[in-house]
């Protein structure tokens, strides 16, 4: 069954500019309009938005933890995902093959975190 993380990998794939959509989708908006690819990006958090988890750290993305520059909101999370070497460690090293990577983090962590049973 498709779920948001398999529309989103699709909807990416079909813009004729993949790079650009991708940066598009990366990018997270305050306002709330984000991009349909833009769930496998969200920030490593409850909310799915940037957070300040104290200690000075601050909540990323998959890409911005795997850089070890943020982390996530639990050890285990950040500690998991910088050993795993298919997460890209920047938005411009993103490429299509990434995508499923991206999109079996987001469940993972919808999963450990709770995250579906607020709504995104």
């Amino acid at each position: 069954m498709s779920d948001k993380y398999d529309k989103a990998q699709a909807w990416l794939l079909a813009q004729p500019n993949f790079h650009d959509a991708i940066a598009v989708a990366w990018h997270y908006n305050e306002e709330g309009e984000q991009s349909p690819g833009h769930c496998l990006f969200q920030y490593v958090s409850l909310s799915g938005t940037p957070v300040d988890v104290g200690d000075h750290a601050l909540c990323g993305c998959l890409t911005q933890i795997a850089g070890g520059n943020h982390v996530a909101t639990t050890e285990a999370l950040t500690t998991a995902i910088r050993l795993d070497k298919r997460i890209p460690t920047g938005v411009r090293n993103i490429k299509q093959e990434d995508l499923p990577v991206f999109a079996e983090w987001q469940r993972r962590i919808d999963k450990e975190l709770e995250r579906c049973k607020m709504s995104l």
